[in-house]
């Protein structure tokens, strides 16, 4: 039986009786489970993460900048595509949360957004070089007038907030009403979860929220959202792409395995992207001011 923790609070429903669900030994750190939303988190991090360029260096930019840019473009794609089919909306301004090197910013100006974009991480400099309107700083602290944006994007990026409620109020009071929201996030209950256990590849130092469906259809609850759609989520990757993530986050027999079947492969086999389900996709619209 987990034991209870009563003097912890889960920062998503706010319920006391949280537990000790799992501890990822090799990783040493504990996850704590709330049984009344099936939010699972990392205890409060002390320290900041470093998120300077070398954590995308499993990206492959170097060697194969074109191929790579060119899947993270056919996601960013189907993902607007998305976003115009849940929430009809198909310009305006567009905020990425997380945006990196800024490949989602350049499709949503392709697609005739104002694309701006902000992230902790020096990648954003490829971005402003681009010419998107960018800031190297924590959104949380991001000067923004209320009911500013049409579109607030969140790709690989709320797993690594500690007080996720705090973020979706400042999401809300940013939104224009009826603006929308749109999440890809791991599932921590999901199959390659289960299958993985302990040594699922999304258990990281710098992740410490995992949602589930009901964790996030919550979380946007409470704070001012409508959802429109949660579901199995899908990413356009290339085999090389899924075989260099595995061997940074899961050096098992799998990393390995995946590696010696790439070995074989042809290079333009390998590098190309092909539409892969994987994590959890979520479009959510504001539908109230939240306090």
């Amino acid at each position: 039986m987990s034991k209870i923790l009563d003097d912890c609070e889960c920062p998503v429903c706010s319920n006391h009786n949280v537990q000790l669900w799992n501890t990822i030994s090799h990783l040493e750190f504990d996850l704590l489970l709330c049984p009344q939303c099936s939010f699972v988190f990392q205890p409060e991090p002390t320290e900041m993460f470093n998120y300077d360029i070398e954590y995308y260096d499993f990206w492959d930019l170097g060697t194969h900048s074109k191929e790579i840019r060119q899947m993270k473009l056919r996601s960013a794609y189907a993902y607007l595509d998305m976003i115009k089919e849940r929430s009809g909306i198909n310009h305006g301004r567009l905020l990425d949360v997380g945006c990196a090197y800024g490949f989602l910013l350049e499709a949503a100006r392709n697609r005739g957004y104002q694309a701006y974009g902000v992230d902790v991480s020096s990648a954003i400099q490829f971005a402003k070089k681009k010419g998107f309107d960018v800031y190297e700083t924590d959104f949380m602290n991001m000067s923004i007038k209320d009911n500013f944006f049409d579109v607030i994007t969140l790709v690989d990026m709320i797993e690594h907030i500690s007080r996720p409620k705090d973020l979706f109020r400042r999401i809300n009071r940013s939104l224009k009403v009826g603006g929308a929201v749109f999440i890809i996030t791991p599932d921590v209950f999901s199959l390659s979860r289960k299958m993985l256990n302990n040594y699922w590849f999304h258990f990281k130092h710098e992740h410490v929220s995992y949602f589930c469906p009901n964790s996030l259809s919550t979380l946007l609850s409470e704070t001012g959202f409508e959802l429109r759609y949660i579901g199995l989520g899908y990413k356009h990757l290339s085999y090389q792409y899924i075989v260099n993530h595995f061997l940074k986050y899961n050096r098992g027999l799998v990393a390995k395995g995946l590696q010696f079947i790439g070995k074989l492969l042809p290079s333009e086999l390998a590098l190309l992207p092909i539409r892969y389900p994987t994590e959890m996709l979520c479009i959510a619209t504001k539908s109230f001011v939240h306090a």
